[in-house]
């Protein structure tokens, strides 16, 4: 950030800018599935007669199957831009204006390799050639014909956001402050 003072005025000017990274693995179920059925604690553990319990077989510690799952790993990144520019003018050594604004810019996710999808609305859903209906919406791939963008959105280019402010000393005490941003 730049302050500069000139006169009645003191103008300031900054920029905020981060690179915000995703690196992770996620897994919904980390400890893995497991399955336990009545076929060990049954009368005939060679054929399943109705005899026997699954909850039995947990409890001794036979399970009859499993899995674990390996998350993919994820690189997703976001750019977030931050300006801004704002003049604080002592208009009277009673009144003072303040007035700015901020101009933010904060960029859609993208991900190393391209994996992510994103919902286009206003396409062709592909239910709507098997039904004939005039079906909306579908899931695309990033960086494919459907989405040729790499990004999960599109940039959002107009968020500006205004700053105004006014101080006004009644007093060497009494000061009446209002401000919108």
């Amino acid at each position: 950030s730049i302050t500069k003072i000139a006169g009645r005025h003191t103008l300031k000017f900054g920029a905020e800018i981060r690179r915000v990274d995703f690196n992770y693995a996620q897994n919904n179920v980390a400890s893995g599935t497991f399955a336990f059925d009545n076929l060990l604690t049954s009368a005939n553990p060679l054929a399943a007669a109705g005899t026997g319990y699954g909850f039995a077989s947990f409890m001794l510690g036979y399970g009859s199957s499993g899995s674990l799952q390996q998350g993919p790993f994820t690189a997703a990144k976001m750019m977030y831009q931050g300006y801004y520019a704002s003049d604080s003018f002592q208009v009277s050594r009673k009144l003072t204006l303040s007035y700015g604004v901020r101009w933010e810019l904060p960029s859609p996710y993208t991900e190393r390799y391209d994996r992510l999808t994103v919902l286009l609305p206003d396409s062709e859903s592909p239910l709507a050639a098997v039904t004939g209906l005039p079906l909306k919406g579908k899931l695309a791939v990033v960086n494919s014909p459907d989405r040729p963008s790499r990004y999960n959105g599109d940039f959002a280019w107009n968020l500006f956001a205004p700053r105004l402010g006014a101080a006004y000393r009644m007093t060497e005490r009494t000061v009446i402050r209002a401000g919108y941003g």
